[in-house]
């Protein structure tokens, strides 16, 4: 023990003596925490945009899978907003119906001050859109589409522990 002392003595010395080592050691630590930093930011980055491929590979084979039910499947097709999805003016049609459904989300954020209303839509939106993505994955293997709508729409719903409630 006697001779921890000693050395952290003589460190202390030396240090008064020449304080250029130690600048040099802050800016060497101050340099390490800098290149940490970017590292972290480089691998959350890697993350985003892995987590962004992986989303838009799965909706497009979510889009090319339900397109092509919609070809085949009564039930499906059934469910298309168009009458005749290759009329060009069917493009238009959705184009204002997008534009009108962002025109009353912007009115609801401008003027709604409640959070009940916006926790329902979130909801809303979540549930179905996995609901469409787990039918797209599950239709392949379940061959009844019923069976399939079924599970995906049970899937598609978030479980009690993951509700807005239980995370605020």
């Amino acid at each position: 023990m006697a001779k921890r002392k000693g050395a952290k003595n003589n460190f202390a010395k030396r240090e008064a003596q020449n304080p250029e080592p130690s600048r040099r050691r802050v800016g060497q630590a101050l340099e390490d925490n800098e290149q940490g930093v970017r590292l972290k930011v480089v691998r959350v980055f890697a993350y985003l945009v892995l987590l962004f491929t992986v989303t838009q590979v799965l909706g497009f084979y979510t889009g090319l899978f339900i397109t092509k039910d919609a070809q085949q499947n009564e039930v499906i097709g059934s469910l298309q907003v168009v009458s005749q999805p290759e009329q060009p003016v069917s493009v238009l049609y959705i184009f204002f119906y997008v534009l009108l459904g962002a025109l009353v989300m912007f009115l609801l954020v401008r003027y709604y001050k409640g959070d009940l209303l916006f926790i329902l839509i979130e909801f809303a939106v979540v549930s179905f859109s996995s609901s469409i993505v787990f039918y797209a994955l599950l239709k392949p293997f379940l061959l009844q589409t019923e069976l399939s709508m079924a599970a995906a729409m049970r899937w598609g719903l978030p479980s009690g522990s993951s509700s807005p409630r239980s995370l605020g």
